[in-house]
């Protein structure tokens, strides 16, 4: 099943407007129309079911969700920014601007993700329910803006190199912030949503596990 996530170019929107509280200054540091801004943050507050902003005279105030979201955003942005320093570190090389931009596309980053679980294009391409053109070139558009390589083929498929590595860590964890998201929004208004994971040795996951579950 493919994860409906948030759009990640909405959110970054959405966190230029939280931070300088006005869409008139967003669309300037963000180099669009005041327009475009407008439509993001809609297009933001319609996926997640709830009003993010208090629209005032004065600007754009964040309201108790949009404070919970702008968490979140900030968490992500963070973790996406560390995956272009550690590899622009790993080159040598200082980080291209706009970078961060490139990494703003959540299923690019599911996709990188899952090749790096699955090691097959065909696999991903079945759960993505996409051609494995599509994969394949979402891989190759990644590794070319990032300017590193990001898998080596093998007997057993596509292996992550040392940078698919770096960058799959730190895409894990934006990811798994984006995931959340919604489901924080669910437990203000008092529904609690979400997948739980735990970790287990084989013991405990055959014996001790099971029992714990059922108790």
């Amino acid at each position: 099943m493919i994860d409906r996530l948030p759009n990640l170019r909405n959110l970054h929107v959405f966190a230029s407007v939280a931070a300088s509280g006005s869409v008139t200054r967003s669309a300037d540091n963000l180099f669009r129309a005041q327009s475009a801004i407008t439509r993001s943050v809609k297009a933001l507050e319609d996926e997640l079911g709830v009003a993010l902003f208090e629209r005032k005279a004065r600007g754009m105030l964040l309201n108790e969700y949009g404070r919970v979201v702008q968490q979140r955003a900030m968490r992500i942005e963070q973790e996406l920014m560390s995956c272009c320093i550690e590899l622009s570190t790993l080159r040598r090389v200082p980080p291209p601007a706009g970078l961060l931009h490139v990494l703003l596309n959540e299923q690019r980053l599911q996709a990188f993700v899952e090749l790096t679980r699955h090691h097959h294009l065909g696999t991903v391409a079945n759960l993505r329910g996409v051609s494995r053109t599509a994969i394949s070139v979402s891989i190759r558009e990644l590794e070319q803006h990032l300017q590193v390589k990001l898998f080596e083929r093998s007997a057993k498929g596509l292996i992550p190199t040392e940078a698919g590595g770096i960058a799959s860590f730190r895409v894990r964890r934006a990811l798994g912030e984006l995931r959340v998201v919604q489901q924080d929004i669910a437990a203000m208004q008092g529904s609690m949503e979400g997948t739980v994971t735990i970790g287990a040795l084989p013991l405990a996951r055959t014996v001790l596990l099971p029992r714990a579950i059922a108790a």
